[in-house]
């Protein structure tokens, strides 16, 4: 257990006939300086929460279905949100070899107008940099944010792009990321895009 893993619950009282409502909910932000007084369950978020700040959350999606992340701050009103998860079977584990960038967005009230791709790369490279890195590849699905059925996305306050669609997105990663199509697929059947990752002190 570490400040990494530590993640909002979200309680629906069992005699509620209330309709269910999707939600987020939010941990404390953790400042670099904050963070570096606390124990991590995993050496790459330690090393991450060394620059960028983080936040801890969960999307409750279906009733009882909650999505957990951490939302990394890129600077600028741009995130990052990550977890551990197995690609075989798209769940969520302990595994500190594979992670996945659940999602990337500019935040509607934050943004300063600057791209957040440059942000992201810079992020991944630092990770790059870290001694003795567990993590052998970082991957994503390229997903329109604007569909209803993403619509819980929503709760981020995220930018919408008129011209996002996932075809749009999946040229852009292959381009800007050299992502390639994975052998592990989705729920949709469709196959994972792995991002070029190459630490410099792999965990041996």
């Amino acid at each position: 257990m570490g400040i990494d893993t530590i993640f909002p619950q979200v309680f629906r009282p069992s005699w509620s006939i209330l309709p269910f409502e999707e939600s987020v909910l939010w941990g404390n932000r953790m400042s670099p300086q904050e963070a570096d007084g606390y124990p991590f369950h995993h050496e790459h978020n330690q090393w991450l929460a060394k620059k960028y700040p983080f936040r801890t959350n969960t999307l409750s999606m279906t009733e009882g279905y909650g999505a957990m992340s951490l939302a990394w701050e890129l600077g600028g009103g741009c995130f990052v949100h990550t977890n551990n998860m197995n690609p075989a079977t798209s769940e969520f584990d302990d595994d500190p070899r594979y992670l996945y960038l659940v999602l990337a967005y500019r935040e509607k009230n934050k943004w300063d107008g600057q791209p957040l791709l440059p942000r992201l790369k810079e992020w991944i490279r630092y990770l790059e940099l870290m001694p003795s890195c567990p993590i052998e590849a970082i991957y994503c699905r390229a997903t329109d944010c604007r569909s209803p059925k993403q619509k819980h996305l929503w709760l981020t306050n995220m930018i919408l792009d008129k011209d996002a669609s996932a075809d749009r997105l999946t040229r852009c990663y292959r381009r800007y990321f050299r992502a390639t199509p994975w052998n592990y697929t989705d729920g949709d059947g469709k196959p994972y895009l792995k991002l070029q990752f190459k630490p410099q002190n792999p965990k041996i």
